[in-house]
């Protein structure tokens, strides 16, 4: 009996833990999805994240998991997926070039939404990158995605779904590829 209340106890006691997981983007997992708007080929913009060094955020929790971004890496990916897309509309991405885009990946947030009896519960994620151009402040570009709950790397597949979408909205945000066209 002694030994059934001490594993009831423990189990408990573990019940109560609570762990922390970081989210490691994959840059290559995603790119840019359905048309953009026209880019004028044969120009140079540089790119920039507007993180200069490691931030975490948590984004999110669940069954006693804290769920954290470091928005660096996510603005990283952003960067990947914008400038696979900008080369293969002939646009040079260069460090020294006169043009300078800053993205800032902010507000990354992830809930569960569960569907009862059914394999159809998912992470809802949603995230802004903030787009600077030249130092000043051009658009906020919001989007989400909702990764199906199963497997490991359902909060992984929601922030990295999210950014491709902002990404795509992104580069269908008027302003932005008026200024990336000048």
């Amino acid at each position: 009996m002694s030994r059934l209340i001490m594993v009831f106890a423990l189990a408990g006691a573990l019940a109560g833990c609570e762990t922390f997981s970081t989210i490691d983007l994959d840059a290559n997992m995603y790119s840019v999805r359905g048309a953009t708007l026209p880019l004028r080929s044969g120009g140079s913009v540089s790119l920039v994240n507007g993180y200069s060094g490691e931030t975490k955020s948590e984004i999110g929790s669940h069954a006693g998991t804290h769920f954290v971004v470091d928005l660096r890496q996510a603005t990283e990916a952003a960067a990947a997926m914008t400038i696979r897309e900008l080369q293969k509309k002939g646009v040079t991405v260069d460090a020294n070039a006169k043009k300078k885009v800053t993205l800032r990946v902010a507000n990354v947030k992830t809930a569960f939404h569960a569907k009862p009896f059914t394999m159809d519960s998912r992470f809802r994620t949603s995230l802004l990158i903030n787009v600077e151009c030249d130092g000043g402040p051009v658009a906020i570009v919001f989007a989400e995605n909702a990764a199906v709950a199963l497997g490991g790397d359902a909060v992984k597949r929601g922030v990295e779904g999210a950014t491709m979408f902002a990404v795509t909205k992104l580069l269908n945000d008027q302003k932005v590829v008026d200024y990336l066209n000048r």
